[in-house]
C-alpha cells in the first residue's frame, strides 16, 4: 500500500512503466503461491467477514454439508411443466387478480378473452395471470393458489383468433358434458332403485361406488380427442390467382381496412375500460355525475351497438341488471322497477336452460308465471322444437318450490 501511494505521488507516474524484475514464468509461480497463501490465511474476526476462518475452511465445510444433504436423499428438482412458472406472471390488476367469467368471456383491461373450456365457469370467479409482453393470451386458474389450472384464454379481437372454431369446440364440449351428465343421472337412478329394493346390500360397497361416481362426474377423457378432431378436419381452400394490378389494389384496400379496424379496436378498448369503471361505480351505489357529458353520451351510443351490448352482457349477470345499469347511465337514479320485455326474457331464460347455465330465481319465477298466459304459451311454442322440449322446460320451472325450500 505504501509503495503504491509513493508511485502515485510522482507527477508523471502514469507515463512511466514499472519494470518487474522477473520473467512471465516466475511471475506465474509467484501469483500461484500468493493464491495458495490467501486461501489458507484466516480472514476477519468474530462477527466480521469469515470470522477468523480461511476461504479453504469455508469451502470444505460447504462441500461437507452438501454431501451430507445428498446422502440423505436430496435430488435436484426440475421443471416438469411450463405452467409451474405461472407464479412469476403478473396478476390481473385490482380485485386480487380475480375476475368473474361472463357470458362472452373474461374482461381484462378493456378486452374480452375467450376459451371453449370457460363454458363451465360462467358466473364464477377465477384467478387470472398474464405476461405484459404477450397480451394476446391469459392464463386462468380456480384460485390464486395456482393449484387447479382451468385453461388458456385468448383475446377475441386478435387477428389470429378463430371465433368460429372456439364456438365449435364449445358446442362439442357442451354436447359431451350433457351426454356424460345424462349417463351419470341414469347410473344414479339405477343406484337409488337398488338401494330402495335392498338397502343393506349397498352398505359394503360405499368405498367402491364413490370413486366410480366421482370419475364419471369429473373425468371426460374424450374432450381432448374431440377438440383435436375438430381442428384436424378444417377444410383447406386453394388460393385464388391474382394479377399484379389486382394484388396492389387489394393490398391497399386491406391496409386501409386494417388501419380502420385498429382505430375502432383502440376506441372499443377505451370504451370497454370506461364501461367497467362505471359499472363498478354503479354496483357500489355511486353516481356518474363526475364524468363528462361527452363520455356518458359516447357510452350510451356504444351500448346501442352489437359490440357494446355483447360486452355489457359479459359483465352483468342478467338482462335485468343490464337494464338497470343502462337506466342509471341515462340519468335515472331511482330504484323503481324497470319494464321488462317478457318475450325477450323468456327467450333468454330458455336459451340459458338449453345451455345448462345458471338462471336467477326471480327470472325463473317471472317466466313460470308468464308461460301460463296465452302470449307466453305462444312464444314458448315458437322457441321449443317439439312438445317434449316444452314439457322438459316447464318441468324445470316447476322445480322452483324445491329450490326455494
Amino acid at each position: 500500500m505504501s509503495d503504491r501511494q509513493a508511485l502515485r505521488s510522482h507527477p508523471d507516474w502514469y507515463e512511466k512503466a514499472i519494470e518487474l524484475a522477473m520473467s512471465p514464468e516466475e511471475f506465474q509461480t509467484w501469483a500461484a503461491a500468493w493464491i495458495v497463501a490467501y486461501e489458507q490465511r484466516p480472514h476477519g474476526r468474530a462477527g466480521i467477514g469469515l470470522e477468523g476462518k480461511s476461504p479453504k475452511d469455508v469451502l470444505e465445510a460447504a462441500l461437507a454439508k452438501l454431501n451430507e444433504v445428498i446422502a440423505q436423499g436430496w435430488q435436484k428438482q426440475q421443471i416438469r411443466h411450463e405452467r409451474e412458472l405461472d407464479f412469476l406472471m403478473m396478476a390481473a390488476p385490482t380485485k386480487d387478480g380475480m375476475r368473474r367469467v361472463g357470458r362472452q368471456g373474461i374482461s381484462l383491461g378493456g378486452r374480452l378473452y375467450v376459451a371453449s373450456k370457460l363454458g363451465d365457469w360462467i358466473g364464477k370467479r377465477v384467478y387470472v395471470c398474464f405476461s405484459p409482453q404477450d397480451p394476446i393470451r391469459i392464463y386462468v386458474y380456480k384460485s390464486s393458489a395456482l393449484t387447479e389450472y382451468v385453461c388458456e384464454a385468448f383475446w377475441r379481437e386478435a387477428g389470429q383468433i378463430n371465433l368460429a372454431q372456439f364456438a365449435q369446440q364449445a358446442q362439442a364440449v357442451y354436447k359431451l358434458l350433457k351426454q356424460e351428465v345424462k349417463q351419470s343421472r341414469q347410473r344414479g337412478q339405477a343406484l337409488l332403485r337398488k338401494i330402495a329394493q335392498d338397502p343393506m346390500s349397498i352398505l359394503g360397497q360405499v368405498q367402491e361406488v364413490l370413486p366410480l361416481v366421482q370419475s364419471q362426474l369429473y373425468d371426460y377423457p374424450a374432450l381432448s380427442a374431440i377438440v383435436q378432431a375438430i381442428a384436424s378436419t378444417q377444410p383447406q381452400k386453394p388460393l385464388p390467382q391474382i394479377f399484379p394490378e389486382q394484388y396492389q389494389a387489394q393490398l391497399a384496400q386491406l391496409e386501409a381496412s386494417e388501419a380502420e379496424r385498429l382505430v375502432r379496436q383502440q376506441q372499443a378498448i377505451v370504451l370497454n375500460t370506461k364501461l367497467e369503471t362505471l359499472l363498478e361505480v354503479w354496483q357500489a351505489g355511486g353516481n356518474c355525475t363526475e364524468n363528462s357529458t361527452q363520455i356518458l353520451t359516447d357510452l350510451t351510443c356504444y351500448l346501442e351497438t352489437t359490440e357494446g351490448k355483447g360486452y355489457l352482457a359479459a359483465l352483468t349477470d342478467s338482462i335485468q341488471e343490464e337494464q338497470r345499469f343502462c337506466s342509471w347511465l341515462a340519468g335515472d337514479r331511482s330504484d323503481r322497477a324497470i319494464a321488462i320485455d317478457p318475450n325477450q326474457l323468456l327467450q333468454a331464460v330458455f336459451q340459458q336452460w338449453k345451455q345448462g347455465l345458471e338462471v336467477l330465481l326471480s327470472e325463473r319465477e317471472f317466466v313460470a308465471h308468464y308461460i301460463q298466459l296465452p302470449a307466453g304459451k305462444g312464444t314458448l311454442s315458437a322457441l321449443a322444437e317439439d312438445k317434449q322440449e316444452q314439457q322438459d322446460f316447464c318441468q324445470w320451472l316447476s322445480q322452483l318450490e324445491t329450490v326455494a325450500t
